[in-house]
């Protein structure tokens, strides 16, 4: 338990649904969240989404796990994608979380 700068890769995990599905439009939102699944507080757990890193919108630590959420508005139909827990290039998630935005305006 406690602050650690390395993570095992195994420990990161997608909590959000494998397959999400959206509409689109000026308010629509989608949360991604993903957990370290063991005791550990990391400051710098994000996502990617298959190009980029991508920046967590917020963190919390509770019940000693490090949570992280991105909060993505799908304001067009191309805001689809497969996103992954990351915390480096060595450190990514084998779980990912497929969004797929419907064509329903």
């Amino acid at each position: 338990t406690g602050k650690f700068a390395d993570v095992n890769v195994h420990l990161l995990e997608m909590k959000s649904p494998a397959n999400m599905y959206s509409t689109y439009g000026a308010d629509v939102k989608v949360t991604f969240t993903c957990q370290v699944t063991s005791p550990s507080e990391l400051s710098d757990l994000n996502f990617h989404d298959g190009t980029k890193e991508v920046t967590a919108t917020r963190r919390k630590y509770e019940n000693g796990k490090t949570t992280a959420e991105y909060d993505l508005t799908v304001d067009t139909k191309d805001k689809g994608g497969e996103y992954k827990c990351w915390k480096s290039a060595d450190e990514v998630s084998s779980t990912t979380s497929k969004l797929t935005v419907m064509n329903w305006k």
